[in-house]
């Protein structure tokens, strides 16, 4: 079974986005909170790589952030999806669900794109910007999660079948 790694630009859609494709594919989702939490089980932090790289031998399973994108660069059933949306549109959701300013909400932004950058850069060395890391790239500022998941599923489909 296929893997879906998502990266994905704060208030991009991007966690809709893979809960959609989860809840219509029956395949598990996989986080930073569910990593997390695992790592809390076992009494230790695992190395998010080889994590991510156990849950690809497992297949069917959507794994957002966390650099799956880099640790299963070169695994031909995976599918790479980045999230992006232009800046003001992810401060505009940010102003309506959180309630905030737009200086606080971009602010917020700011913050939380340089840690998903500064993850990736520290643990990878590789910038997740990089167009190249993936298959699809989708802007959500005009297609909804719905749409961006019917895409993802029709790309899915051009992925070699291993036996």
């Amino acid at each position: 079974m296929t893997v879906i790694t998502i990266s994905r630009q704060y208030a991009s859609g991007g966690d809709e986005i893979a809960r959609q494709l989860c809840d219509r594919l029956g395949y598990r989702f996989l986080d930073k909170d569910l990593m997390a939490s695992l790592a809390g089980q076992a009494g230790s932090v695992p190395l998010v790589p080889n994590f991510i790289r156990a849950t690809h031998g497992q297949g069917g399973a959507v794994i957002l952030g966390r650099g799956g994108q880099v640790a299963l660069r070169d695994m031909p059933d995976v599918l790479h999806v980045r999230v992006v949306a232009p800046l003001e549109t992810r401060i505009r959701r940010v102003q309506e669900r959180e309630g905030l300013t737009a200086d606080k909400a971009r602010e917020q932004v700011s913050v939380s794109d340089q840690a998903s950058a500064g993850y990736v850069k520290h643990y990878y060395n590789t910038d997740p910007a990089d167009p190249s890391l993936y298959d699809l790239v989708i802007n959500t500022s005009k297609i909804t999660p719905v749409v961006a998941a019917d895409l993802i599923i029709q790309a899915m489909a051009c992925l070699p079948i291993l036996a």
